[in-house]
């Protein structure tokens, strides 16, 4: 037997003391203060603005409770050179939609509607081209399993803004072929969406826009945020800004109110930590309850598996960053983009927002968590497309494609070169309507990963959208062949087998 002394046995008591409580002690010590904080997210977000060179971009991050990190980086206008401030308003574009999701919840929580019955139940005139509508659910719409499609134009150049837009949005749609059953899958549909903004405004018997302010705004105090661009004052409006060779103003701002559920809120840094904070107490900051915590719970739970670690909610993406279960948002839109994450465990809340439609947001706001955990972030890489779209612009198709292969050899490690990044511009180009453009970079990056599935499927709906149904058939075959998973594909050829049978 060994015998201790009563040093050596308090000496291992303190060991097991010190293991036992070890995780929590150096998690502890290892959040940086605010002070810290800040210096390294103002040198962090300095190096991106030159980096990227970015026009404006404004930042706020809570934790505990507590505004730990608010600043504005740039210009609110590249034209007017004024400096940009956290309480300047941007277009918030996908990020409304958890707002919506709230919205419906409140209403299931009043007794008004249910989650699982049918939209027809409440909006009797939504009608598409498919007689599985009737089924589509509430629940279905906001977890994105509707099998209703996506919107393809925003029309941001001649915008709606009266208030019977959303009716006839609704009206507008019985041409419309749902590309899913009911339940059946994933596919996001901002339609989907601006649906449920009508059915909030019929079931509340406001409109939704007002209904969204009285409801959930202005209890939080977001007095400077709405969904209805005409309230928004002028003297705090960004202008949006679009890459033609350099970040310029775009003449156009993305606002069409039929499409105010699924893009157009429009909100500042500040205020959206108010948001923030309402979520990080499920439902209810600083007393002002929005729904009781078990309705809140609906939000936050899986609906939807996308992956191993992500999932979608009511609303939400449910996800992981270094081990931390998340729920976020992001959103882009003409000139515009931004990134919303909550990480309950650690009751942090960060807003990033930019008024350039390139801006790496994502990117800059995982960096910023970096920091928040005590790690050292990193500089995003380039997105290859943003030059090849500047040499494109300016020389045409091939000199971008020969300037993308010379990148390629020359800096590998320096731009991101995945299908992805082709695949973003050519829907910024569709956005914009510019097809023959959309469909030069799809089929270079057809020729550049001729085994993906994803980029074959993104072709042939470029091809659809244009017309060239023999072409939309031949890539939604390849990307079935390359991924017989593709479902999608599935429904869109049935679509065009159908639209052939038509004629």
């Amino acid at each position: 037997m060994i015998h201790l002394s009563a040093f050596a046995k308090t000496m291992i008591f303190l060991v097991i003391v010190g293991c036992h409580s070890f995780f929590d002690c150096s998690a502890q010590d290892k959040i940086p203060s605010a002070h810290a904080v800040k210096i390294k997210i103002d040198t962090y977000v300095q190096q991106v603005m030159k980096k990227f060179e970015l026009p404006g971009i404004a930042i706020a991050v809570a934790r505990d409770g507590e505004t730990i990190y608010m600043n504005a980086f740039g210009m609110r206008n590249v034209e007017t050179k004024e400096a940009l401030q956290t309480r300047h308003i941007f277009h918030m574009a996908s990020v409304a939609k958890p707002f919506v999701a709230m919205a419906i919840v409140q209403l299931v929580e009043q007794k008004k509607m249910n989650l699982d019955e049918p939209l027809v139940k409440y909006l009797p005139y939504f009608k598409l081209a498919d007689e599985r509508y009737e089924k589509i659910t509430i629940r279905q719409m906001l977890n994105h399993t509707s099998g209703m499609p996506d919107v393809i134009d925003y029309e941001w150049e001649k915008p709606q803004t009266d208030d019977g837009a959303a009716e006839r949005y609704v009206r507008s749609l019985k041409k419309e072929k749902m590309i899913a059953a009911p339940g059946e899958r994933y596919q996001y549909s901002n339609m989907a969406y601006d649906v449920l903004g009508d059915l909030i405004a019929k079931v509340s018997g406001k409109p939704f826009e007002v209904y969204m302010k009285e409801n959930i705004l202005n209890p939080l105090g977001m007095t400077e945020s709405s969904f209805l661009l005409e309230n928004i004052k002028k003297d705090l409006r960004t202008s949006p800004h679009i890459w033609k060779s350099k970040p310029v103003v775009s003449e156009i701002y993305p606002y069409n109110r039929f499409h105010a559920p699924s893009s157009t809120l429009n909100s500042n840094v500040v205020e959206m930590l108010h948001w923030a904070e309402a979520n990080l107490q499920q439902g209810k900051p600083n007393g002002a309850r929005l729904v009781s915590e078990a309705n809140y719970a609906l939000l936050v739970q899986p609906s939807v598996r996308l992956s191993e670690k992500t999932s979608i909610g009511l609303g939400w993406v449910l996800s992981e960053y270094r081990g931390l279960s998340t729920v976020e948002h992001s959103g882009d839109d003409l000139g515009y983009c931004c990134d919303f994450k909550l990480i309950p465990q650690k009751k942090i809340g960060i807003i990033v927002a930019s008024n350039y439609e390139l801006t790496p947001v994502s990117s800059i706001l995982n960096s910023l968590i970096d920091i928040l955990l005590g790690l050292d972030p990193e500089v995003p890489k380039k997105s290859v497309a943003s030059y090849f779209r500047r040499i494109m612009e300016k020389d045409g198709i091939a000199a971008a494609k020969a300037a993308y292969h010379e990148w390629y050899k020359k800096a590998p490690g320096d731009y991101n070169f995945g299908p992805q990044a082709l695949n973003s511009l050519g829907y910024r180009f569709i956005r914009k309507k510019e097809m023959a453009k959309a469909l030069g970079v799809f089929l270079f990056n057809a020729e550049l990963f001729p085994e993906n599935s994803n980029v074959h499927d993104s072709l042939a709906e470029a091809y659809m959208v244009t017309g060239d149904s023999e072409r939309a058939i031949e890539h939604y075959k390849k990307s079935l062949e390359l991924n017989p998973a593709n479902t999608q594909a599935i429904e869109m050829l049935k679509k065009l087998k159908e639209m052939k049978n038509d004629h």
